[in-house]
C-alpha cells in the first residue's frame, strides 16, 4: 500500500496484458512506468484506482488511438505528466474524460504518427496544461 514508484517496463514477454484494476491494492502510487514493453495491452480499467498517480510512462508500447480515445485515464485525477511517446498514434482525438486531467501538464507524444492537428482538440486541453511534445 505505501509503494510509491513501480517501474515495470523492459519486460520480455509479448504482449504484456495488464488486467483491470491491476494496482488497485496500491492507492499511494505516485510513479507508474509501463515504457518499452513493445506490446502492452490494457483492460480499460487497468489504471482504476490510481487516484494519486502523477506520473504515467506508456512509452514504446505499440499503443494506437484508443489509448487516447478510449477512457483509459478516467481515474487518474492526479495525473500531471503522461508519455506515450514511440507509440503508433496517428490522430489526436482524445476521449471526453481526458478533459477532466485538470492538473495534467505535460503530454509526450513524440515519435508516434500523427499527421493532422485540429486546433479544436488542443484548444479544449485544461487550463493547467502546459507542454505538448509532438
Amino acid at each position: 500500500e505505501d509503494l510509491f514508484l513501480l517501474e515495470i517496463g523492459t519486460q520480455r514477454v509479448f504482449p504484456l496484458y495488464i488486467g483491470k484494476e491491476a494496482f488497485r491494492n496500491l492507492p499511494n502510487l505516485r510513479v507508474l512506468d509501463l515504457g518499452f514493453n513493445n506490446i502492452l495491452l490494457l483492460d480499460l480499467d487497468s489504471f482504476a484506482g490510481l487516484q494519486r498517480l502523477t506520473i504515467l510512462r506508456l512509452f514504446q508500447n505499440n499503443l494506437g488511438d484508443s489509448i487516447l480515445e478510449e477512457r483509459y485515464f478516467q481515474d487518474l485525477r492526479s495525473l500531471e505528466e503522461l508519455d506515450l511517446s514511440g507509440n503508433q498514434i496517428t490522430k489526436l482525438h482524445p476521449h471526453p474524460l481526458f478533459y477532466n486531467l485538470t492538473i495534467l501538464k505535460a503530454v509526450n507524444l513524440k515519435f508516434n504518427k500523427i499527421s493532422n492537428l485540429c486546433e479544436s482538440n488542443l484548444g479544449q486541453m485544461p487550463k493547467s496544461f502546459q507542454k505538448y511534445y509532438i
